[in-house]
């Protein structure tokens, strides 16, 4: 039975995904499950384990969620995943860190840290383009019948420049809103160049076609800058009503 609501949230190890979960939480959500998604190749069946036993976990139980559920597979598949679940699925909420497992959510996030060195989200590159996409093993049945068989249409001149994203960052063209996780001692410029870079993906049609996948469909995005360990920074209050009104059906 599909869930009243799903909140994806995903991005890069360490960006702050848990982080935006809590502050979720504390914002008075209806009665919820969380549910940990993490990919093991070695496992030959999905595991499922509920209760409060790892620190992440610990962390999102401590700020309000109802049910905390740590789910494990080797190869992507919704129905066992909804199995797997049980009676948790027909919460009235439920809020998924990690690899997307279903065919569908409400509203995705995606959270970053501005990359790494001093670079910028969007670079100039040159030769074959390379998209990089995650294993089928870890795409959802509907992301594995759009990526089958597909590859990047290649210019005429293979050595001809086009426009590239930061590793790790692909995920981000499939989500309804990106939240820039910031830290201190971020520089302003670059939170800056991030998320202009951000805006323009979805504006230039020339930079979307460079970079975009079968997946990925040009609709509007809203970008953050959020300090996630201050419940009071605007940028967070306004990440936190945007998913808020998302996961009321009022996409605007």
């Amino acid at each position: 039975m599909k869930p009243v609501c799903v909140v994806h949230v995903d991005g890069p190890t360490g960006s702050g995904k848990t982080a935006f979960v809590e502050c979720l939480l504390r914002s008075r959500v209806p009665s919820c499950v969380y549910v940990r998604v993490e990919h093991d190749s070695k496992l030959q069946a999905p595991i499922s384990i509920r209760g409060v036993f790892h620190e992440d976990l610990v962390r999102v139980a401590a700020a309000g969620v109802h049910d905390t559920i740590l789910y494990r597979y080797g190869e992507c598949d919704s129905e066992d995943f909804e199995t797997e679940l049980g009676p948790s699925a027909a919460r009235q909420l439920r809020i998924v860190e990690g690899d997307l497992i279903q065919n569908f959510a409400d509203c995705r996030v995606f959270v970053a840290r501005l990359p790494t060195d001093g670079q910028r989200l969007l670079r100039v590159a040159s030769g074959p383009r390379r998209i990089r996409l995650r294993p089928p093993a870890r795409m959802s049945s509907y992301e594995r019948a759009l990526t089958e068989n597909w590859s990047p249409t290649q210019k005429p001149d293979e050595s001809e420049s086009h426009w590239q994203l930061a590793p790790g960052y692909e995920e981000m063209l499939l989500a309804h809103m990106v939240v820039l996780s910031l830290r201190s001692g971020d520089p302003d410029v670059e939170v800056d160049a991030f998320l202009a870079d951000a805006v323009r993906i979805r504006r230039d049609r020339a930079v979307f076609a460079d970079v975009a996948d079968p997946r990925c469909y040009r609709s509007n995005m809203t970008i953050v800058a959020a300090d996630l360990a201050d419940a009071g920074h605007a940028g967070t209050r306004k990440a936190i009503a945007r998913v808020r009104r998302l996961w009321r059906g009022e996409r605007r």
